[in-house]
């Protein structure tokens, strides 16, 4: 039997937020977590994240092999009833989350029961979870990228590639309507050369690249199936040392193609697409594997 204490805190409502659990076995604990989620998020969507991040922790460290019964112990009511289906999930970020929760659960086979205690029966963990705003402690790239989806999904600022960009790229893929919105997006900055990877509600796949040419930012846009993001991500995880993709171009009359190249290395993960590079770190390149795997859920879901 596996017992998952959890809690979230926030600083303000919204405001800073932090999350504790102690995941233990057998009445022996096997772990700890302390972490700072971000800014402006609700004490509601705090505790919903140390569910997620103690299940997770609890399929990191494959513990669900030896025992999939599993107990979550929070003094949240609302959160516990939710999961539980005792209550509707009416606000769109917590049901985002308690989506995610559920779809992990289903799919890591697990047999997970919620349970209600008194605020006084879970101290520890509502001391962890302060812990974690007050020592800054980031929390994992898991946690990170569904929060940028919350961001993205419930901000109508969140657009596709503008028009002058779709004007700048080699057209290969069928153009989205301009104001269509975003399910997840995610940047990785240089100063010499950017990559941006997003998912549209349409469940399309883009990866942008932009590089400076002569103090100009130019940019180059493909579109990906899920397969071939699939690929990519056997290039990351070290799977397969490299992966290549011809994307046929006819637009205007003309025939040509798209050619794009992945690699990596000790360094990390490169993509290339035509004359544009960019070279991500190997925490870099985790991230984008997360968020390469959202994209093929989301693509896939019923």
């Amino acid at each position: 039997m596996i017992t998952i204490f959890c809690d979230g805190a926030s600083k303000k409502n919204p405001g800073i937020c932090g999350i504790g659990a102690v995941i233990s076995q057998e009445s022996k604990t096997i772990c700890e977590i302390s972490e700072m989620i971000g800014n402006n998020y609700t004490n509601n969507i705090a505790e919903y994240c140390s569910v997620l991040r103690a299940l997770y922790e609890v399929v990191e460290l494959n513990l669900h092999n030896s025992s999939k019964s599993i107990s979550v112990v929070m003094d949240s009511e609302l959160v516990i009833k939710q999961l539980k289906g005792e209550y509707k999930v009416k606000q769109e970020h917590l049901q985002i989350l308690h989506k995610h929760i559920l779809s992990f659960i289903s799919k890591h086979n697990l047999q997970v029961s919620f349970i209600w205690v008194p605020r006084e029966q879970n101290t520890i963990t509502d001391n962890l979870a302060n812990q974690g705003i007050e020592k800054k402690i980031q929390t994992s790239p898991f946690i990170s990228n569904i929060l940028n989806t919350i961001d993205l999904k419930t901000s109508n600022s969140a657009q596709l590639p503008s028009e002058k960009q779709k004007n700048n790229q080699n057209q290969n893929f069928q153009e989205s309507s301009s104001n269509q919105l975003l399910i997840a997006e995610k940047v990785f900055f240089s100063k010499t050369s950017c990559l941006k990877f997003q998912i549209s509600k349409r469940k399309e796949m883009y990866i942008h690249i932009g590089t400076v040419k002569q103090q100009n930012w130019e940019w180059i846009i493909c579109k990906f199936s899920d397969v071939e993001i699939a690929e990519i991500c056997s290039v990351i995880l070290g799977k397969k040392e490299k992966c290549a993709f011809f994307h046929k171009n006819s637009h205007k009359g003309a025939n040509s193609s798209t050619q794009i190249w992945c690699n990596s290395n000790e360094k990390g993960f490169s993509i290339k697409i035509q004359n544009h590079s960019k070279l991500l770190s190997i925490y870099e390149a985790d991230v984008l594997y997360e968020l390469m795997r959202r994209g093929i859920w989301e693509i896939n879901a019923l």
